[in-house]
């Protein structure tokens, strides 16, 4: 999966999550 900084801040998988 591409990185969590090429997701929007709250993705599907939880972008808010893992960018914590």
């Amino acid at each position: 999966m591409r990185s969590v900084r090429d997701l929007p801040p709250v993705s599907a998988e939880g972008g808010a999550g893992q960018r914590l």
